[in-house]
């Protein structure tokens, strides 16, 4: 009979330890799943603003040349009434105006306008130098 109690004596501690560490996996995989979707939260957030500032933008960018004067310009003309142009379309967009840089490709009808983002600080740079390029409209160029 003294046998049989040591080994319920050493039961008892076997049993608590197998039930405290299938708390322990539990509790370990709630903390998982709540990361994994915080994690998620956090990636479509992170795509949603993305998404955004690109399409603010891209309408910048069709803004601009949009409402190019009509005629043949200079280059550097047409470049700089396009650069003012998006850059008050980045403005009321919400976008700093400075990261804003135009470019013409002339080309007579064919005349193509690229932005040039540069924002360094949004988001680590992810969307720093990515170039942005509309077919100008109608008879406007340089």
């Amino acid at each position: 009979m003294g046998h049989l109690t040591s080994y319920t004596s050493m039961l008892v501690p076997v049993v608590l330890a197998v039930v405290l560490i299938i708390v322990a996996v539990r509790i370990l995989s709630t903390i998982v799943k709540i990361l994994a979707l915080a994690g998620l939260v956090a990636m479509l957030v992170v795509g949603y603003l993305l998404y955004s500032r690109i399409h603010a933008i891209q309408q910048a960018v069709d803004t601009s040349a949009r409402q190019a004067s009509g005629g043949l310009l200079s280059r550097d003309a047409f470049q700089n009434q396009i650069q003012a142009v998006a850059r008050s379309a980045a403005r009321d967009a919400g976008l700093d105006p400075n990261d804003v840089h135009v470019t013409a490709l002339c080309d007579g009808p064919n005349t193509k306008v690229t932005l040039r983002y540069t924002d360094q600080q949004f988001f680590w740079g992810v969307l720093d130098g990515q170039d942005f390029t509309v077919p100008v409209p109608g008879n406007n160029g340089c």
